[in-house]
């Protein structure tokens, strides 16, 4: 390599390493920004350099008549003007060691010589406070949340785990008159004092004076502000406190007057509200103090309505939540009812009576406050007192007739699920909420239902008049037998009819069964009474429908028997459209499957005279082909036959009439001999 390249490498690495090793010194400088003598000097020293060596070079640069004994460095708070901890002017810790960061506030102490360091706590905290009054208030109030000016505060020091007394009496031994008055006197104008904190939206008072200022989540350096109750002409009642609630917390709640009607005022009704009454309050009172205001300008007891955001929300039944927790601003609108107001582990539910046969299925009873985790059970033993509260029949019932109940959700109905004993009302209604809605259905006998219980519906059906009865609702085991089946089958069926006298098909369940859907019904009777009825082949789950009927009526025209063997009833697996199949070699006969959809019958009627006239006809043309044929072929062979077959006789062209009277008697004549259409497949002579 040439020299002069050489050299060149050289001084690329050499000025690489000078620029490594100075960025290498700057990462490892620290920053002091150190108070001396009213003033703020700046050093950098490496984080390596030990505490004492660090001390003595500013000592010597700030305070060079002093010996190093008589100072020190200590943390410092500009803002608050507070020293923190001491450093050791002897340590031979580094400056990282002693806990010292990149930019580090410090203040140079010093003392005369004989004299002790002042002793630092490590609990104590400075806090600053402000003393209102009449003068200052409204400028404080200006300012808010911001601190006012440095004139107007004083930072005191106490323990952070210290009570509001330790702080009153700290900020009465830092006032000038409490250097003349007596410890008796002292004491009593301390415990006068009170402290409110000021936040952006709020006010609070700082109460009782034995509680530490951790429980009021007060740090160091935070900003107190402290009236003389000596002087409070308000009885109790902080003025600056009032004075911020008025001015940046007061807002104005609408309301409507409740109407007497409960179903007028219901969230149902459709007639608009008018918010046209207001009272004024703070966004921090609670909903009792807004539900007190209200109640005396609608002039109702407080336990005798309920609030809520709309017609449609729910009530809102925390009475110690502050409005502004409830998101409630200045112009909300609050929609009033009458009622008991609901607690905050109850639901306002809404009750109907659920009768299947009947048109509507539902009508509305009543709404009722219960308990969210109420047990099924106890729920229905409520609900069976306050039907003989709303209708009673004079004998300790109700006018309704209802002894025994099934509860089930409205949304639900198509689903047919029902609310399990089990379980409470929250377990079943994972979503409960306020006017959720429940159905009340009037069963004969009392049930108990459970997880292993599900819900099926059955219906009885009659072939002699190919209709449908009613619908019924049975709550079965999981693993219901076919016996046990039945024998619930035969307790809701119309007239007399046998456990052993049933067959079941699988019904329709998305819309109404039509005709077609009846007829289409796959029908199983040979069935073990010992099988599952969720087994094969009916298979039934929750909410299924079942339909039933008398087997010894036998099968109507179109029924289908699900008790064949599915390979009878197969078509072939090959496919046919566009293709011929079923072709053995050498033969000419094509099978086609017949249309498998829906079979139906096809009948065509003939008046015997027309039928006559086509035979007559058709006797004729056989005749003229048949003696066509015995001229056209005297000279041939004698193997020829002398009776004339129908292949032959196509032999002569037909008309076209003649030829659509000659299929149509076939087909009639085809009809005649199976009614039920022709089975299997269809076979086509090719000519």
């Amino acid at each position: 390599m040439p020299s002069y390249l050489t050299d060149m490498v050289e001084q690329e690495d050499s000025k690489h390493k000078s620029d490594r090793e100075a960025y290498e010194r700057e990462a490892r400088m620290m920053e002091l920004h150190v108070m001396a003598n009213n003033k703020e000097h700046h050093f950098r020293f490496d984080l390596g350099t030990s505490v004492k060596d660090v001390t003595e070079h500013i000592r010597q640069a700030l305070a060079p008549q002093l010996s190093p004994s008589l100072v020190r460095l200590r943390r410092y708070v500009a803002e608050l003007g507070w020293s923190e901890q001491p450093f050791d002017s002897d340590s031979q810790l580094s400056i990282e060691q002693a806990g010292m960061t990149r930019v580090n506030n410090l203040v140079l102490e010093t003392r005369s010589e004989g004299e002790e360091w002042p002793a630092f706590n490590a609990d104590e905290i400075p806090v600053r406070v402000c003393l209102v009054n009449d003068g200052n208030r409204a400028r404080i109030l200006e300012s808010a949340p911001i601190p006012p000016a440095n004139q107007d505060l004083m930072v005191v020091q106490v323990s952070r785990d210290g009570s509001l007394a330790n702080l009153a009496q700290a900020v009465h031994s830092a006032l000038p008159s409490s250097s003349s008055s007596s410890s008796s006197s002292s004491s009593s104008a301390a415990s006068s004092l009170r402290f409110i904190r000021l936040t952006e939206s709020r006010a609070t008072v700082l109460h009782p004076d034995d509680a530490s200022l951790t429980s009021f989540e007060v740090h160091a350096g935070h900003v107190l502000y402290c009236e003389d109750k000596a002087v409070d002409v308000t009885q109790g009642v902080s003025p600056l406190a009032s004075a911020f609630d008025q001015s940046k917390c007061q807002i104005r709640i609408q309301f409507n007057l409740p109407h007497a009607d409960p179903s007028a005022s219901s969230a149902s009704s459709a007639a608009a509200v008018e918010y046209d009454q207001g009272v004024l309050v703070s966004k921090h009172d609670t909903l009792r103090t807004l539900k007190a205001k209200i109640s005396e300008v609608i002039d109702v007891p407080v336990d005798e309505f309920r609030t809520a955001r709309s017609q449609t929300s729910p009530q809102l039944k925390d009475e110690d939540a502050l409005l502004s927790e409830l998101q409630l601003v200045d112009c909300s609108g609050l929609y009033i009812t009458l009622g008991r107001p609901l607690k905050k582990d109850e639901v306002n539910l809404r009750f109907y009576l659920y009768d299947p046969a009947a048109k509507p299925n539902f009508a509305f009873l009543f709404e009722l406050p219960v308990h969210h985790t109420i047990a099924m059970q106890d729920l229905k033993k409520l609900l069976l007192d306050y039907l003989a509260k709303l209708k009673p029949d004079g004998k300790g019932g109700n006018g309704f007739g209802i002894q025994h109940m099934r509860l089930r959700s409205k949304k639900a109905l198509q689903s047919t699920t029902v609310y399990l004993d089990s379980l409470n009302l929250k377990q079943n209604m994972p979503r409960l909420a306020d006017g959720d809605e429940i159905c009340l259905q009037k069963i004969d006998k009392p049930e108990i239902v459970t997880k292993q219980d599900f819900l099926v519906q059955v219906q009885q059906y009659f072939p002699a008049t190919k209709s449908l009865g009613v619908k019924h609702d049975l709550i079965v085991r999981q693993l219901v037998s076919v016996g046990v089946f039945r024998t619930l089958c035969c307790d809701v069926a119309e007239g007399m009819l046998l456990p052993d006298h049933i067959s079941f098909a699988k019904g329709k369940t998305t819309s109404k069964m039509t005709t077609a859907d009846i007829a289409n019904l796959k029908w199983y009777s040979a069935l073990d009474s010992s099988q599952s009825m969720r087994g094969v082949p009916i298979g039934i789950r929750a909410g299924d429908l079942v339909v039933f009927k008398d087997q010894r009526q036998g099968q109507s025209e179109g029924d289908k028997d699900g008790n064949e063997s599915k390979s009878e009833s197969k078509a072939p697996s090959k496919r046919v459209f566009g293709r011929r199949v079923g072709v053995k070699g050498g033969d000419s006969e094509v099978k086609v499957p017949k249309y498998k959809p829906v079979e139906h019958s096809l009948q065509i009627g003939v008046s015997d005279e027309m039928k006559a006239k086509y035979l007559q006809d058709l006797e004729l043309q056989q005749a003229a082909a048949s003696q066509h044929a015995s001229s056209s072929t005297s000279s041939s062979s004698s193997s020829s036959s002398t009776a004339p077959t129908a292949a032959t006789a196509t032999a002569t062209p037909l008309d076209e009439e003649t030829l659509a009277r000659i299929k149509q008697l076939q087909l009639e004549a085809a009809l005649e001999a199976d009614e039920d259409g022709m089975n299997g497949f269809v076979v086509v002579k090719k000519h």
